[in-house]
C-alpha cells in the first residue's frame, strides 16, 4: 500500500463539472441488477452477488446486455461528499516492471455539445484509470493517462511529470472525464469532441487496494464488482448496452487483472493538445472562422439563388438562402452525432 499510496494522484475536475465520482458501494446500493439469461433481477445488489452472478456465468463477459446493472438517475451527479470516495488501484509486476493501476468509477459520462443545439456521447456508468510503470527499484519510468479506454492515451515520461504535495496532478475533462496530464485542450474527432482540462473541484482521494480473482487476498465482500461480467448503467432492456461493460472486459486489466496499458506512443491514437492560453485563442479563432464560414456560405447561396431565381421577388432568394442553410446544418449535425457517438466509445 505504501507504493500505491505514493503515486496516488491530486484530481482537477472542470469548473463547469456536473458528474462526480462513486464508489463501488454506493453505486450497488443505488442499483439492480437482471440477468435475462434466467430473468433473475436483484435490487441494491451486494459485491457478494455480483461475485456469484459472474461465477454462474464462469466469470465470462457478457457486456451485450444479457446482464445489466441499472443504475439510479438520482446518483448521475456523483456521491457527495467527494472526499469519501476511493480511487481504486491494483499493484501488477509484468516482465520485470511494475505497474500501478488507478480506477475511478462515475455513475455518468456526459455529453458533448454539437453547436450548442444537440448533445452526443453521453451514456450511465463510466469508468476512467491512469498507469504508472516503476522499475524494479521503484523508480519511476512513465505514466499513462488514459482517455475513452485508451483510444486516446498518452505516455508522459518521469521528468515530465507533474507532481503537486508529491502526489501526480490529473486533469478530468469536462463531461467525458479522460485523464490528462496538464490544463488546457485536447483536440478530438475532427473538433467535435474536444476534451477541457481546468482547475475546478480539487480531489484528493484515499487508495483502495483491490487485486486480481485469483490473487490470495480477493476479498469477495469488497472487491466482487470488480469481476461482474455484465453492462454497467442502462436500462433494464434485453440487449441494452447503452451503459458500459465491466472491468474484467476491459483490454488494459483482463479478466484476473493480469493487462496492461499499451504505454508505446506509436501505437496511440493521441489527440493533439493545445495549452490553456492557445486553447482560448483557438476558440475565439474557430467561431471567427465558423462566421466566415457562413458568410461567405450565404454569401454564395445567395448569389447561386439569384442566377436560378432571376425575375422572382427577393423573399424567395432569401428564403431559398435560408433553407441551404437549414439543410447544411442538418447535415453537419447529423455526421457529428453519428462521429461522436461512434468514436467515443462506451
Amino acid at each position: 500500500m505504501d507504493l500505491l499510496n505514493k503515486f496516488a494522484p491530486i484530481v482537477y475536475f472542470h469548473p463547469e463539472e456536473k458528474y462526480f465520482p462513486v464508489s463501488a458501494d454506493f453505486m450497488l446500493k443505488n442499483s439492480t441488477v437482471k440477468d435475462f439469461t434466467d430473468n433473475q433481477e436483484i435490487v441494491h445488489p451486494t459485491n457478494r452477488d455480483l461475485y456469484n452472478l459472474s461465477q454462474k456465468h464462469n466469470f465470462t463477459p457478457l457486456g451485450d446486455g444479457q446482464i445489466i446493472m441499472s443504475i439510479d438517475k438520482l446518483i448521475y451527479k456523483g456521491e457527495m461528499p467527494i472526499s469519501n470516495v476511493p480511487i481504486y488501484a491494483i499493484k501488477r509486476t509484468v516482465n520485470n516492471m511494475i505497474y500501478l493501476t488507478y480506477i475511478i468509477l462515475f455513475a455518468y459520462n456526459g455529453a458533448y455539445d454539437i453547436l450548442k443545439v444537440k448533445e452526443a456521447g453521453q451514456h450511465p456508468g463510466d469508468l476512467e484509470h491512469y498507469t504508472v510503470e516503476l522499475d524494479m527499484n521503484e523508480n519511476l519510468k512513465r505514466v499513462f493517462y488514459a482517455a475513452h479506454g485508451n483510444l486516446d492515451g498518452r505516455t508522459v515520461n518521469a521528468s515530465d511529470v507533474r507532481f503537486e504535495n508529491g502526489r501526480i496532478v490529473v486533469y478530468s475533462a469536462l463531461n467525458g472525464h479522460g485523464l490528462y496530464p496538464q490544463k488546457g485542450y485536447a483536440f478530438r474527432i475532427a473538433g467535435l469532441a474536444n476534451d477541457y482540462l481546468d482547475s475546478g473541484v480539487r480531489w484528493e482521494p484515499r487508495v483502495m487496494q483491490i487485486f486480481g480473482r485469483k490473487d490470495s487476498n480477493f476479498d469477495i465482500d469488497t472487491m466482487g464488482w470488480t469481476v461482474y461480467n455484465g453492462r454497467i448503467g442502462g436500462e433494464l432492456v434485453k440487449g441494452n448496452t447503452e451503459g458500459i461493460v465491466g472491468l474484467i472486459d476491459k483490454v488494459w486489466y483482463g479478466p484476473n487483472g493480469e493487462l496492461i496499458d499499451e504505454f508505446d506512443p506509436k501505437k496511440l491514437n493521441t489527440p493533439p493538445f493545445i495549452t490553456e492560453t492557445n486553447a482560448k485563442i483557438f476558440l475565439v479563432l474557430k467561431d471567427i472562422m465558423m462566421f466566415v464560414f457562413l458568410y461567405f456560405l450565404s454569401y454564395y447561396t445567395l448569389k447561386v439563388s439569384k442566377h436560378y431565381l432571376k425575375g422572382h421577388p427577393d423573399f424567395m432568394v432569401h428564403l431559398t438562402t435560408i433553407v441551404s442553410l437549414l439543410l447544411i446544418f442538418y447535415i453537419y449535425r447529423k455526421i457529428a452525432y453519428y462521429l461522436i457517438n461512434k468514436y467515443s466509445p462506451q
